[in-house]
C-alpha cells in the first residue's frame, strides 16, 4: 500500500494504517532519537511522541502541496522534539535538570542522614498472616468496608448490630497498621 493511501486512511481515522505509517518510517525517529537527548524520555516515550506527530503530519500533509511524505514528517519531528528540549531546557526548569533522587545523594554522602525503612512491603505472605488473625466478624467488616455486603447482610451473617461492625472495622484498621509498621 502507498503512503498516499495509507495517509488518506489515517486522515479517516484508520489506527491500522497510522500504524503501518509509523512502522514503515521508524528509521526516520531511530535517527532523530540518536541524535537528541531528552531527559526521562524511554523508547516508549519516544514511540509515543513519533506516533503523534505521525498522526498531525498525516492530517495536514496536502498531495498538492508537498511532494514527499517522508521528508514532511522528518521536519515535523525534528521540530516537535527541538521544541520538547526548549521546553526542557528553559531557564526557569534549570533546578528539574540539577536535581538528584535522595537515595542518590544518601549513596555519594551529600546527605549525611541515613534512610530507614521502618515499613514492610504489602505482600501476600503478610496479607495471610493479617487475615488469619481476623475474628469473623472482623472478617465481615472488612467485606463490607470493601463493598462486597452491605451492613444489612453481614450484621444478619455475624448477628450483631451496625455499632459491633463498625468497632471490627477499627480493629482491622489498627491490626492492619500494627501489621504493615
Amino acid at each position: 500500500m502507498s503512503d498516499s493511501e495509507l495517509i488518506m486512511r489515517v486522515k479517516q481515522k484508520d489506527n491500522d494504517a497510522l500504524q503501518q505509517l509509523f512502522v514503515r518510517y521508524k528509521p526516520v525517529v531511530n535517527k532523530i532519537k540518536a541524535q537528541y537527548y531528552v531527559r526521562n524520555y524511554d523508547y516508549q516515550d519516544w514511540d509515543q511522541e513519533a506516533m503523534i506527530v505521525c498522526y498531525e503530519a498525516c492530517c495536514l500533509y496536502d498531495f498538492e502541496r508537498n511532494s514527499q511524505f517522508g521528508a514532511f514528517y522528518k521536519t515535523k519531528f525534528t521540530n516537535h522534539v527541538r521544541s520538547l528540549l526548549r521546553y526542557e531546557l528553559a531557564k526557569r526548569r534549570e533546578a528539574n535538570r540539577t536535581a538528584i533522587s535522595y537515595e542518590y545523594g544518601n549513596d555519594i554522602g551529600i546527605i549525611m542522614e541515613k534512610f530507614t525503612n521502618d515499613y514492610k512491603l504489602p505482600i501476600s505472605e503478610i496479607y495471610s498472616q493479617f487475615l488469619s488473625n481476623l475474628s469473623e466478624l472482623e472478617l465481615l467488616s472488612i467485606l463490607v468496608y470493601l463493598g462486597k455486603l452491605s451492613h444489612q447482610q453481614a450484621c444478619k451473617i455475624g448477628r450483631c448490630d451496625r455499632l459491633k461492625l463498625l468497632q471490627a472495622k477499627a480493629r482491622c484498621k489498627r491490626k492492619l497498621k500494627d501489621e504493615l509498621f
